[in-house]
Order: structure tokens, then C-alpha cells, then sequence
């Protein structure tokens, strides 16, 4: 048996995006929209909001005359007259469906008055995100104050909707500040953005791989493998342990329960681990894969114990 150890501290992953939609379980009813807030500059002009739903839904009361939604089967369309009063006008309106679903959708517009909207009302950011926008809709030229660790990125000042990019100072150690963003303008009362920076730390985890549960060699691994355990979990609480291959020597059920039993042992950790990771090896798959997806379960809250995973810990991929 031979065991391969590894302490490191993942570095930053290039910059990803991710999409995430939710998914509402099977026959249940849901009614969502993309956005629940709609800002206007002081002319006319319109926008469209995509609704999620699986259910048919109107208009509840109407909104004020000058907001003027359209109802389509997947969105709506909001129309809004020019606004010629000096201040900010606000309005909203719901939309309906059955199971006593709705949502409210909020408007507001400029007015003549220099005046001064920001869509975001605070920014948080944590771990290796640091780059954040605000969508500022105004009818004079915005300005911006900001704290010191927070800088433009691209901030040119224009009149109408326009987002903003700013990005934060990277912290190195584990802490936590707050600022806030001042979005203001001549004669335009001022918005301010509370702005929250975290970070947890670089990702700390360990490796071990080839362990052969079933091999009795030597002391074999119901005795080397605790000990190991004990070792890399010493130092400091780690966010993960990665197991990573060759869990058993053939596969077999009774190999699995041998591993489980020391895994599974909160006795062979000095400190506490986060997350385990568990992977296939070719070993592994002499008996059955299947041996290694139900051999797995107690481990994984009793579900069948996946082939493949992508895990984010502390941003990192």
C-alpha cells in the first residue's frame, strides 16, 4: 500500500461565471419574474420583464395611469408616458395566479429634477469575488464617492441608465470591511450603497490516494490509514479531504464496510474537516461499480454516492 500526501492552499481560479435557475419540484405552481423593479429616466419609453411560471396569470390593480403594462404569455411589456413633474414618480402593480401566487412589480421614473436612482440597494462580496456593478439611472452627471479599496473600473459619467463596474481591493488574510459607494450628482440628493468585502481564507485541503482496504499486507490500512488520517488533520482544520482513488483492492462490499468504518469515525480526524471528497479508482472497479455507489452511502447521507462532482469552496472550483 502506498499512501501519497499533500497539504496546499489553492490559489485564485481564473474569473468564471455561473448560471444558476431553480428548478420548483414536480406539480408544484410557481410564479416568478426576472426583475421586481424597473427604473425610468424622465421620457417615455418601455421595458420588458420575463415571468416564470407554469400557470396562466392577469393583472391585478391596475397602476397608476401613466404606467401602462402589457400582458404576453411569457412576459410584460411596461410602458411609461414621459414624466414632466419636477420630482420622482413611483407606482406598482401585481401580477396573479391561482394557489395565491403573485408577484409585485415596482416602477419608478424620473422626474425634471436633478434626481438620482441606483437599482442595487447593497453589494456584498466574499472570498475570490470582487468585481461588482451598479445600475444608476439619473438625469444629471453621477458621481461617485468611494472608500479607498474600492475603485472605478469603468465609471464614465452619462446621463440616463447606465451600469457602472467598480472593483475591490483583494484581502489576502481573513477578515472583513465594509464602505459604501455615494452615487450623487449637482443638485441630486445622494444614494448610498453599503459595500461588504469577506474573505474565508485561501482553500486548505489534503490528498490521499492508493489505500487498499482489503489489502492486508503489513499492517494494513485498518491501522496506517487512521494513523494518516490523524496526521494531515493535525495541523489545522481543513476545508477538504480528497480520497482519491484505489479506495478498496477489489471492489468487493466487504472492503467498502472496512473503509466506511474508518472514515466514517470521527475519532481518526484531530481536526475537523469540512467536506470529503471520494473517487474511483481502477481497483475500485474490479467487482462493480455499483459496489462503489452503495458502498459509498453511508457516507453520503445514505444517497447513492455520485461518479462525478463539481464542488465551489470559498468561490474556488
Amino acid at each position: 500500500m502506498s499512501v501519497a500526501l499533500l497539504i496546499s492552499a489553492l490559489l485564485p481560479a481564473a474569473a468564471q461565471q455561473y448560471f444558476v435557475s431553480s428548478v420548483a419540484s414536480k406539480g408544484a405552481s410557481y410564479l416568478n419574474v426576472e426583475e421586481s423593479v424597473l427604473f425610468f429616466a424622465n421620457e417615455a419609453d418601455s421595458k420588458t420583464v420575463t415571468v416564470s411560471t407554469n400557470l396562466a396569470f392577469k393583472l391585478g390593480k391596475a397602476p397608476s395611469p401613466w404606467c401602462k403594462p402589457t400582458l404576453q404569455k411569457n412576459t410584460v411589456q411596461v410602458q411609461v408616458d414621459a414624466n414632466m413633474q419636477p420630482e420622482v414618480r413611483t407606482t406598482s402593480f401585481t401580477l396573479i395566479a391561482k394557489d395565491n401566487k403573485s408577484v409585485t412589480i415596482t416602477v419608478q421614473q424620473l422626474g425634471a429634477s436633478p434626481s438620482v436612482l441606483v437599482k442595487e440597494t447593497n453589494v456584498s462580496l466574499e472570498d475570490s469575488k470582487r468585481t461588482f456593478t451598479l445600475e444608476v439611472t439619473a438625469n444629471v452627471l453621477p458621481e461617485f464617492e468611494l472608500p479607498e479599496w474600492i475603485k472605478p473600473v469603468n465609471v464614465t459619467p452619462a446621463v440616463g441608465i447606465h451600469t457602472y463596474t467598480f472593483e475591490a481591493d483583494e484581502l489576502t488574510v481573513e477578515s472583513t470591511r465594509t464602505g459604501n459607494v455615494v452615487v450623487k450628482g449637482t443638485g441630486a440628493s445622494p444614494v448610498t450603497v453599503p459595500v461588504s468585502q469577506k474573505f474565508n481564507g485561501y482553500v486548505t485541503f489534503a490528498v490521499i490516494s492508493d489505500i487498499h482496504f482489503g489489502n492486508s499486507q503489513g499492517e494494513g490500512p485498518a491501522v496506517k490509514v487512521p494513523q494518516a488520517l490523524k496526521n494531515i488533520t493535525s495541523h489545522k482544520a481543513l476545508d477538504a479531504v480528497f480520497v482519491v482513488g484505489d479506495l478498496t483492492d477489489g471492489g468487493a462490499p466487504a472492503q467498502y464496510k472496512q473503509f466506511v468504518d474508518v472514515f466514517g469515525n470521527a475519532a481518526n480526524y484531530t481536526h475537523p474537516v469540512g467536506k470529503m471528497v471520494y473517487m474511483l479508482g481502477n481497483h475500485d472497479n474490479y467487482a462493480s461499480q455499483q459496489n462503489y455507489v452503495t458502498g459509498l452511502r453511508p457516507l453520503n447521507n445514505g444517497d447513492d454516492y455520485p461518479f462525478d462532482q463539481y464542488i465551489v469552496i470559498k468561490g474556488y472550483p
